[in-house]
């Protein structure tokens, strides 16, 4: 039942997001990427509560419990450091997951309506892939991308990480919906993980 009624959430909640071609029409707890952060948390908490998942700290990121979402239990989001605008470049939700098999079940019925939302898109389905910033290759990601025109992305995600992986950064496996501007794609692409 549990399973149906997060579907039908995440369903509803993409119909709002009908025929997007900007990343910037997508959002999670009322944020997109383009906003300031600033809008949506204050400026004493991103800086006192950043995070660095890359060792150049191009960008710092901030993560939090949804609130009053009924969609994903947890949000994060990146921006730029030096940005004094807190401009988000990249905005996940993720909730975590005990079952690879059943998050591959929910990741598979969210493609298949975000298929049907922006049908231009290019899609790709990765299959199972090393998660690239665990240099032991023991964590794996399950993820499929839509690239829309402006070469920003979606991303439906199941991703499990290794124990000491988990340990290290206090994360758990996950499902996760998220949004990448151009700007922060690119950066995964060339930078993040060299």
């Amino acid at each position: 039942m549990k399973r149906i009624l997060l579907i039908l959430i995440l369903t509803l909640n993409f119909q709002s997001w009908t025929k997007a071609d900007d990343i910037s029409d997508f959002q999670i707890d009322g944020m997109s990427v383009g906003d300031s952060a600033l809008k949506h948390v204050s400026k004493e908490t991103l800086s006192s509560n950043k995070r660095y998942m890359w060792d150049n700290k191009k960008y710092a990121s901030y993560a939090t419990d949804s609130k009053g979402n009924n969609i994903y239990d947890n949000w994060q989001i990146f921006w730029l450091d030096k940005d004094p605008n807190y401009i988000i470049q990249y905005i996940s939700g993720f909730n975590y997951i005990t079952n690879l098999e059943e998050c591959n079940k929910l990741k598979k019925n969210i493609v298949s309506d975000i298929k049907k939302l922006i049908p231009d898109s290019k899609f790709k389905d990765f299959g199972k892939v090393p998660h690239p910033g665990d240099s032991s290759g023991q964590s794996f990601a399950y993820k499929v991308e839509f690239g829309l025109q402006d070469k920003s992305q979606i991303m439906v995600t199941c991703t499990v990480f290794s124990k000491k992986y988990k340990e290290t950064w206090n994360l758990g496996n996950t499902l996760s919906v998220s949004a990448h501007s151009t700007k922060f794609s690119n950066f995964l692409s060339n930078e993040a993980y060299e």
